[in-house]
């Protein structure tokens, strides 16, 4: 399994926002031989400084270099990867989305009138949104690409907003509505995070994330999780090791490259991903080094941390259960706010 939206890489110089690494391999080193190497040997075979990503916790994992999303270049690239109908590697297809919803409908009786999408992507949820009678939206992504092709694909709808940053900004919103109040325009009915979005959070961050999103909810609003849980284990996850000739370029990086990638799982099963190594072929032999990693919680994790955050987790559910697809096989967690007013959340 390709962690959603995991090809993607920051740096500096050939990979803006991404530290640098120079190959422990000479300039002239033919690239099958690099490739045989890290076959033989992983990352330790190509780099000075290679963790072994088991021995990490998930602190730890958290502060390796994670993956651009505000780069302009990998927005675009990853844009034309969430708009392939073809694949749900990055982005849900509408129809699929349009499914989720159904179950939610059915089963959750969701028919919120606000939503608010942090993670957003490009546009698809707020389309099928649209379609079921939402009438105020606001997504939120670090792509611009992303950002601006969902705002050109909800252009003139009256209520929809995307904004472009960091999730984790508590300005990004504004002032939060007052606990207890339920103002026209202010505050949504309910907090959406689609494929996957809860998972790119340790446990701690997510508080941090969610807590203040939560104060965006009308007393008795509603919050839905697409996540992956430890009860789920890792449908298709491919924690072996590849090499792969990008002539053309490709997500990772626009030139060509030769792409390094080996997958982990935790020990204990709570974190699974990927490093990917992308190699310059021109020039001096030149490496960005990127990460895709999913925090993966028990059922039990999960309900302490939304309750952490303010949240009662209620029901939980897998639409997809029957599909063949990895990268469908997750729950959906329906949760309601636990506010009243002057309740004051602990934050960790």
């Amino acid at each position: 399994m390709t962690a959603p939206n995991a090809a993607h890489n920051s740096g500096q110089a050939v990979f803006p926002h991404r530290a640098l690494e120079v190959l422990m391999i000479s300039a002239g080193t033919p690239l099958d031989d690099i490739a045989e190497a890290f076959m033989d040997r992983g990352a330790a075979a190509v780099l000075d400084h290679a963790p072994d990503l088991v021995r990490l916790d998930r602190d730890q994992l958290a502060a390796l270099p994670s993956l651009p999303y505000s780069d302009a270049g990998f927005s675009r690239r990853l844009l034309r990867e969430q708009l392939n109908p073809a694949t749900s590697d990055s982005s849900r297809p509408l129809a699929l989305i349009r499914r989720q919803l159904d179950w939610l409908t059915g089963a959750a009786a969701w028919q919120p009138r606000s939503v608010l999408h942090p993670l957003c992507g490009p546009g698809s949820y707020a389309v099928a949104l649209r379609e079921r009678g939402v009438e105020r939206y606001t997504g939120i992504d670090a792509g611009p690409a992303v950002v601006a092709h969902a705002g050109q694909r909800l252009h003139g709808t009256e209520g929809f907003t995307f904004l472009r940053g960091d999730v984790t900004d508590p300005g990004l919103l504004g002032p939060a509505q007052p606990a207890g109040t339920h103002a026209p325009g202010r505050g949504f009915d309910s907090l959406l995070l689609s494929y996957d979005a809860l998972n790119f959070f340790t446990p701690r961050a997510a508080v941090r994330m969610l807590a203040p999103l939560v104060d965006r909810l009308h007393d008795g609003g509603t919050a839905v999780f697409d996540v992956l849980l430890a009860e789920d284990g890792a449908p298709g996850f491919d924690d072996g090791r590849r090499a792969q000739l990008c002539p053309r370029g490709g997500l990772f990086h626009a030139r060509p490259h030769l792409l390094l990638s080996e997958g982990f799982a935790l020990p204990d099963g709570s974190a699974v991903g990927h490093r990917m190594i992308a190699v310059d072929t021109h020039g001096p032999r030149v490496a960005g080094v990127h990460h895709s990693i999913l925090m993966i919680p028990t059922r039990e994790e999960l309900t302490h941390t939304l309750r952490t955050a303010g949240l009662r987790a209620g029901l939980v559910g897998r639409p997809f259960h029957d599909q063949n697809d990895p990268n469908l096989l997750r729950h959906l967690v329906v949760a309601h706010t636990g506010r009243r007013p002057g309740n004051r959340r602990r934050t960790q």
